[in-house]
């Protein structure tokens, strides 16, 4: 599971990494936040932050111990944190209690989308996360220009999973939306 640094709001948030996908690392906004393997519902513990948003917090921002911080698992609700102290490459984050906060729309969107070429998709993805679709699901038609090999579909489905993680930061979901495999 890679890293990135998510933020939303007044409060930097922590993104925790679904461990049913992989998520990858994009660029970063402010302000941050990080994403991590698993968390517990009821976790009340200290998180050692992954390496980029670890970085992200103390280089970029220049925070010391202290500030509040959110955390979330990207399969909905979001944890209280208190950023920890740095000890070399290593930071934590202090854990509160699970807070169930809903943040998605009541509906179950999928949306099938064929493979567009170009840019077009990596907007297609952002706002249909961001207009709170579930699922996306891209289809690659018999009579389709864009041709995607088996090589190139897992680095498809990386950028577009960035870029819905992205999207997320954006517009303050704590579910990142599935992206299955062009088919």
């Amino acid at each position: 599971l890679e890293t990135l640094v998510l933020g939303h709001g007044d409060r930097p948030r922590v993104v925790v990494g679904r461990t049913d996908q992989r998520v990858v690392g994009h660029e970063e906004v402010a302000p941050p936040s990080a994403v991590v393997s698993s968390l517990h519902r009821h976790a009340r513990y200290d998180l050692v932050l992954p390496a980029q948003p670890a970085q992200h917090l103390t280089r970029v921002l220049r925070l010391e111990a202290g500030p509040a911080l959110t955390v979330f698992n990207g399969r909905g609700g979001e944890y209280p944190a208190v950023l920890g102290a740095r000890q070399g490459k290593t930071v934590t984050a202090r854990l509160g209690n699970h807070d169930a906060v809903a943040r998605e729309s009541p509906l179950d969107i999928t949306l099938l989308q064929g493979v567009a070429g170009g840019e077009r998709m990596d907007l297609i993805v952002q706002k249909a996360t961001e207009l709170g679709v579930a699922r996306i699901l891209p289809v690659l038609a018999e009579r389709s220009v864009v041709k995607v090999d088996a090589r190139q579909r897992e680095r498809k489905l990386e950028h577009w999973q960035s870029i819905a993680i992205s999207a997320c930061e954006q517009c303050g979901r704590n579910r990142v939306p599935e992206i299955a495999a062009p088919a």
